[in-house]
C-alpha cells in the first residue's frame, strides 16, 4: 500500500509540473519516432528509386575497330538516358565529385577512358570486360542504415541490371555498324573475285584460240595432217596433233635426207 501511495503521489507531482511532463513525453516519443522511420523505410524501399539521384560520368575516349571509330561510351549513355529507373544526371567528373561532397548524389557511375577499347575485344579469344566504376556516397549512410542492407543490395542489383543492359545494347550496336561495313567490303571483294574469274576465263579462251591457230599452222606446214574434227576432248586433240605432227615431220625429214643422198649419188655418176 505504501508503494502504491508513493507511485500515485509521484505521478500527481509530474502532472502538476508541466516542464517535467513535457520532458517525459518527448523522451517517450523518441523511440516511437525512430520505430516509425524504420518501418517507413522498410515499407517500400524500392518504390521510388526513380527519385534517387545518380551521377553518370562518361570519360570514354573511343577506339578504332577495323578502320571504324567506335564510341561505345556515348551509346551507353544514350541507353541510360532512356532508362527511368533512377534519376540520372550526366555530368563531368568535377561536377560529380562536387555533387557527392554536397550530398547531391547518392552514387556516381564512371565510364572509364578505355571503355570502347575493351569493348572491341569481346570477340577475342581472351576478351577483356569493360568495367564500370560505382562510387557510393559514404556520407549518406544514415539513409542506407534506415533502408537496411537488403534495400541497398536491391538498389545495386537494379542499377547493375540497367547498366549491363545498356552496355550490352550499346556495344553490340556499335559492333554491328562495323560488321555491316565489313560485310559490304566482303561483298565487294567477292565481286572483284568474280571479275578475276571472268578475266581468267577470258585468258583460257585466248589460249584455246592460240591452240587452234597452232593446229592450223601445223596442218598448213606439213600438208599431210588434217585438222582434228573438234568433237573429241580438246586436250586429247592437242596431244594427238602434237604426236602426229612430230611423227610426220620426222618422216618428212627422213625422206628429204634420202632424196638428197640420191641426188648427190646421181650427180656424181653423171659427172
Amino acid at each position: 500500500m505504501k508503494n502504491t501511495g508513493f507511485f500515485t503521489k509521484e505521478w500527481a507531482a509530474i502532472f502538476k509540473n508541466k516542464k517535467v511532463l513535457i520532458s517525459i513525453c518527448v523522451i517517450a516519443l523518441i523511440p516511437l519516432l525512430y520505430s516509425s522511420m524504420f518501418l517507413w523505410a522498410f515499407w517500400d524501399p524500392y518504390g521510388k528509386l526513380n527519385e534517387l539521384p545518380v551521377a553518370v560520368v562518361n570519360m570514354d575516349k573511343g577506339a578504332n575497330f577495323e578502320g571504324k571509330e567506335l564510341h561505345v561510351g556515348d551509346e551507353f549513355v544514350d541507353k541510360i538516358k532512356e532508362s527511368k529507373n533512377f534519376k540520372w544526371d550526366f555530368v563531368s567528373q568535377e561536377k560529380a565529385i562536387q555533387g557527392m561532397d554536397d550530398n547531391k548524389y547518392y552514387m556516381t557511375v564512371v565510364v572509364p577512358e578505355n571503355f570502347s577499347e575493351k569493348a572491341t575485344k569481346i570477340l577475342d579469344e581472351h576478351p577483356t570486360a569493360s568495367d564500370l566504376t560505382y562510387i557510393p556516397n559514404e556520407s549518406l549512410n544514415f539513409l542506407s542504415s534506415q533502408i537496411g542492407a537488403t534495400a541497398v543490395e536491391k538498389m545495386k542489383a537494379e542499377l547493375s541490371k540497367n547498366l549491363t543492359k545498356a552496355y550490352a545494347e550499346a556495344m553490340f550496336k556499335s559492333i554491328d555498324k562495323v560488321s555491316d561495313g565489313l560485310a559490304q567490303a566482303a561483298d565487294g571483294s567477292l565481286q572483284l573475285k568474280d571479275g578475276s574469274i571472268k578475266i581468267k576465263d577470258g585468258i583460257v579462251q585466248v589460249d584455246e584460240n592460240l591452240l587452234k591457230i597452232n593446229e592450223g599452222t601445223l596442218t598448213l606446214k606439213d600438208g599431210v595432217i588434217q585438222i582434228y574434227n573438234g568433237l573429241g576432248d580438246l586436250n586429247n586433240g592437242a596431244s594427238r596433233i602434237q604426236n602426229e605432227g612430230t611423227s610426220v615431220v620426222a618422216s618428212g625429214a627422213g625422206q628429204l635426207a634420202d632424196a638428197q643422198k640420191q641426188l648427190s649419188s646421181e650427180g656424181a655418176n653423171k659427172i
